[in-house]
C-alpha cells in the first residue's frame, strides 16, 4: 500500500554535549512492497548559541516501514531507519551512524500519497549512546 518512492523533508532540534542544534534535511526514499526502505538524504545543523557555523551532512539508508505490531489499525505506522554518514574519518569508516525509529500516519490530503513522521527515538552507533532529538517531517510520493 506504501511502496513507492517518496521524497521527504524533516524539520526539528537535537541536543549534543548540552547544546542545543537546529536540524534540517531533505532526501529520497524508496519503500518496497515489503516496507523495506533504501534511500539518501542531505541535512545540515547549526548550534542555536549564536557561535556556530553551517554543517552538512550526507547519509544513505536502510530499514523499514509499515503498520505497527502493537498499534491502533492500518493508519498507525512505523519506521526504523539506519542512517550511515557518506563522509568517512581518517580509518575510512563513516563519520556517524544513526539509528531512527518513527511514528507514522498517512496524510490522507494528499489522497493517498503522503506520510507525515515524527522521531520516537534514536541512537547514535557511533558514540554507543542516545541521541535526543525531536524531529518532524512529511514524505510525498513521487514515482
Amino acid at each position: 500500500m506504501y511502496s513507492g518512492k517518496y521524497a521527504y523533508r524533516f524539520n526539528g532540534v537535537a541536543m549534543q554535549l548540552g547544546n542545543q542544534f537546529h536540524l534540517v534535511g531533505v532526501g529520497v526514499m524508496d519503500i518496497d512492497a515489503q516496507g523495506k526502505i533504501t534511500g539518501f538524504h542531505t541535512s545540515t545543523n547549526t548550534l542555536l548559541d549564536g557561535n556556530s557555523y553551517l554543517t552538512v551532512s550526507r547519509f544513505t539508508l536502510t530499514g523499514t516501514f509499515g503498520p505497527r505490531k502493537d498499534g491502533f489499525g492500518a493508519d498507525d505506522l512505523e519506521a526504523d531507519i539506519k542512517f550511515v554518514s557518506v563522509d568517512k574519518d581518517a580509518s575510512g569508516n563513516p563519520r556517524q551512524v544513526l539509528r531512527g525509529t518513527f511514528s507514522a500516519v498517512p496524510n490522507k490530503a494528499s489522497k493517498g500519497k503522503g506520510i507525515w513522521l515524527i522521531s520516537t527515538g534514536a541512537f547514535n552507533e557511533t558514540t554507543q549512546s542516545k541521541a535526543d532529538e525531536v524531529v518532524s517531517g512529511e514524505a510525498n510520493k513521487i514515482a
